[in-house]
């Protein structure tokens, strides 16, 4: 629901950005529609830059047509990322971002009123059960309730590999590789400039990948 006018705005999308070595949540985006758009990536590593002052030196993305736009691939060229996407014969190769969004999945969406799980039992459904009518939260709600289960699964669930917390061992990775002034990131006017996307973009046309 939008906060100011109360209109509904349809069925948010959320990405997300997941550092490899420490299994962190280190931002998370909102959009909406069914299929993500290119400014909501931006976005995210917008948001990155000012909240740690660096960028990935790596992005590995799915095979999404609006991960494969000039504007995404110009801010990776002009910010010194390189881009990898995702193979489609490795299903686990995007294992730490599907995994993070199981976790919320299970442990918050499905617990909110207006969850659609309950939209598949239509024969249980009545006027006071129905998800569409208990929806209620608007975006900054949800997004505060999202935040505040990242912060709690970062800062308790223990990661095998690491045998540590996501935020333990994040820091601990910045304590050990160090702060890196190379990858440094200014944000000034420049460097908004370069995730502004032109109105009217056009996705580019690709065939259909398929699986090797």
């Amino acid at each position: 629901l939008d906060p100011t006018s109360g209109r509904d705005l349809g069925r948010p999308t959320t990405g997300l950005l997941v550092d490899s070595y420490s299994d962190k949540a280190l931002v998370r985006g909102w959009g909406f529609g069914a299929r993500p758009k290119v400014g909501d990536l931006l976005d995210v590593l917008v948001e990155c830059a000012e909240r740690y002052g660096r960028l990935p030196e790596e992005l590995i993305l799915d095979n999404a047509n609006s991960h494969w736009a000039e504007a995404i691939q110009v801010f990776a060229v002009a910010n010194g990322m390189h881009m990898t996407y995702r193979p489609l014969s490795q299903g686990r190769f995007g294992g730490p971002v599907e995994i993070g969004f199981g976790r919320l999945t299970k442990g918050l969406l499905h617990n909110l009123r207006g969850n659609t799980k309950a939209a598949k039992l239509v024969r249980m459904l009545t006027e006071h059960t129905d998800p569409e009518k208990l929806a209620v939260l608007s975006l900054p709600e949800l997004d505060y309730l999202v935040d505040l289960f990242d912060h709690a699964e970062d800062s308790t669930r223990i990661v095998k590999e690491r045998g540590r917390t996501p935020d333990d061992a994040f820091e601990l990775g910045l304590l050990e590789h160090g702060a890196r002034e190379s990858r440094h990131v200014v944000v000034d006017d420049l460097f908004r400039i370069t995730a502004i996307v032109e109105v009217g973009t056009r996705l580019p046309a690709r065939e259909p990948a398929r699986a090797a």
